[in-house]
């Protein structure tokens, strides 16, 4: 028997989405009006279709990456990156996700005089004002990226955080167009230094994507992998992976724009067959054009993936997240969602099968 899952009902934890890449259209207008920036249209579905979102002739990673600039423009206030953090919570809540890291860089959003501290403080601000919009029921964190073409900037963006580290601020990423991580290495080190916990980009392009996965995890001591899938082109990639139980963090249909691969010549399932611990994550929910719910839809579809699957993947996310015991503790409590709909299952079969016995 097929199973018929309630994608939206069913408890989510988000480990891999950028905040400038999943703001909405209607809040860059309103912020774009109020603080008299240049925007392209003032229309909300021209402005997703045409400019936020990325088109079907997208080339590549750096192609896609060319849709973040626009929301940039209006990120470069407090109120701006409080609001939108914000919004980004109440969108993640509004699909029964339960736990959230949101990640930025800090260096994007200095271009109009405000400080490293003021930008995370902002962010800080919106985290909290979202889980309390949400009246408690999402929790959240905060990662800071370093950029992977701007390396003399990330040791210093990670020094003037750590004062908002475990108070919204729960670890670092590297990000952009994917290079070899140890050319940061020194920043990194030091991150894990004062504490950070660490989630690396690698694997998410063919070239170089296996070794820069077994260089983050080895030399840069990642605790996740961003996106990872082409770990599964090199056996000591995927090696690396399992021995040292690192999760990779999965956005099927990012890497489906990027051309990294076909939708369904997607390696998600054959990398959760290899024992490669798995969570699924949007990347953008604006510039990608999905929600959580929306990828767990795809891929159920495509590779079939079943309620323990996703059970499997719920539980991955909670133990490998960045959040604190407390809030793990409230994660656990949803675990009980997916034994009601194993039971609900069971209990729909044995109806058919006496049903069936009855008409004999």
């Amino acid at each position: 028997m097929s199973e018929s899952i309630d994608f939206v009902a069913m408890p989510k934890i988000e480990l891999h989405c950028h905040l400038d890449g999943s703001l909405r259209a209607e809040t860059i207008i309103d912020l774009a009006e109020k603080f008299g920036i240049d925007i392209p249209s003032h229309d909300p579905k021209e402005l997703k279709e045409k400019y936020l979102t990325c088109p079907p002739s997208c080339e590549n990673l750096e192609d896609y990456l060319k849709c973040f600039d626009l929301p940039g423009l209006v990120l470069q206030n407090e109120e701006g990156i409080a609001r939108c953090t914000k919004e980004l919570v109440e969108d993640a809540h509004k699909e029964n996700v339960k736990y959230i890291e949101i990640r930025f860089a800090p260096i994007f959003h200095t271009y109009k005089g405000l400080n490293i501290e003021q930008i995370v403080a902002a962010a800080c601000k919106g985290l909290e004002d979202g889980k309390e919009s949400c009246q408690g029921e999402i929790d959240g964190g905060l990662l800071l990226c370093g950029m992977t073409h701007l390396p003399n900037d990330t040791l210093n963006v990670f020094e003037k955080s750590k004062c908002f580290l475990n108070k919204g601020v729960v670890g670092v990423d590297m990000a952009g167009a994917e290079m070899d991580p140890m050319l940061q290495k020194e920043a990194y080190a030091k991150a894990r230094e004062w504490g950070y916990n660490i989630t690396i980009h690698a694997g998410e392009v063919k070239d170089g994507g296996a070794s820069h996965v077994i260089s983050a995890v080895q030399d840069m001591h990642a605790q996740r992998i961003g996106h990872g899938v082409f770990s599964i082109e090199r056996e000591e990639a995927m090696q690396t992976l399992i021995q040292n139980k690192i999760p990779i963090e999965v956005c099927v249909t990012s890497n489906e724009q990027t051309k990294a691969f076909k939708r369904e010549e997607h390696p998600i399932k054959k990398l959760m067959n290899k024992g490669i611990l798995v969570n699924i994550s949007t990347d953008n929910r604006t510039v990608s054009g999905v929600t959580l719910t929306d990828e767990m839809k795809l891929i159920h579809k495509l590779f079939g993936l079943t309620m323990a699957d996703f059970k499997k993947v719920y539980e991955t996310s909670l133990e490998y997240c960045f959040a604190p015991e407390d809030v793990k503790e409230k994660l656990r409590s949803h675990l009980s969602k997916f034994d009601q709909f194993f039971e609900q299952q069971t209990l729909y079969r044995l109806a058919k099968q006496s049903l069936f016995e009855l008409l004999k």
